[in-house]
């Protein structure tokens, strides 16, 4: 698979349906650069990096995790740089490291997580960098301001914007609870507000392509919708 670039700075390794692979990113600062995510495993941690190899492209000097869940994380160990997070998505990620039961029934009942680590073992690996609500992060050029916001998904939700390009990364907070997707309108409703008044032109979702903002908020309108009618 062929990393997209997004903009001279910002780069994407496209989201792969078969494993369910959110996608991640490459910002590339004069000072610094910034990676989106862990990735699901090793293997998944080593095409990203190929990839950028290939196109002549640094590895990350830091990654930071949307959230906890296992296509979020699980590549932590593997990562070239520190990882940091949010101090929730750490807690969690603390609570389920040497769950072994925890790991085997996702094993067992994810189909795309039996299918990433058909090969593999799972590992997981606590982040070294851990923050409260926020922190912002000067690339060089560039500056990613990492918030967290409410969500169905979980939690422990951030977002990353890239000030300059307009960017913002949007991990799996749109979506809802695993494994329904159930959406719960209330959070729903503030994330839609926090959204609308971010100041962005495009945003990137895990599993998603990316959003211009007016299509991204007509999506979530629909999606609230839809939800209220279900009741």
């Amino acid at each position: 698979m062929k990393l997209e670039r997004i903009t001279e700075n910002i780069y994407l390794y496209p989201f792969e349906e078969q494993r369910d692979r959110p996608c991640l990113s490459l910002i590339k600062g004069t000072k610094m650069n910034l990676a989106i995510d862990a990735g699901h495993s090793q293997e998944h941690v080593e095409e990203f990096y190929d990839a950028l190899r290939a196109d002549g492209l640094p590895l990350p000097d830091l990654t930071i995790l949307t959230h906890w869940h296992w296509d979020h994380s699980f590549g932590c160990k593997y990562i070239h740089g520190f990882c940091g997070c949010e101090r929730r998505t750490w807690e969690k990620l603390k609570n389920i490291q040497n769950d072994e039961a925890f790991i085997d029934n996702l094993l067992k009942t994810d189909e795309y997580v039996a299918r990433e680590y058909r090969d593999q073992k799972v590992s997981v690996e606590l982040p070294q960098l851990v923050f409260d609500e926020s922190l912002d992060i000067d690339l060089g050029g560039l500056h990613a301001h990492c918030f967290h916001v409410v969500s169905s998904h979980t939690d422990d939700c951030l977002a990353i914007l890239t000030k300059e390009e307009g960017i913002l990364y949007l991990g799996d907070c749109i979506s809802g609870v695993y494994p329904d997707w159930k959406i719960d309108p209330v959070p729903f409703q503030e994330l839609i507000r926090v959204l609308q008044e971010t100041d962005f032109r495009l945003a990137i979702g895990s599993h998603w392509p990316p959003f211009t903002k007016e299509d991204l908020m007509a999506y979530l309108q629909e999606n609230l919708e839809s939800t209220l009618k279900e009741g």
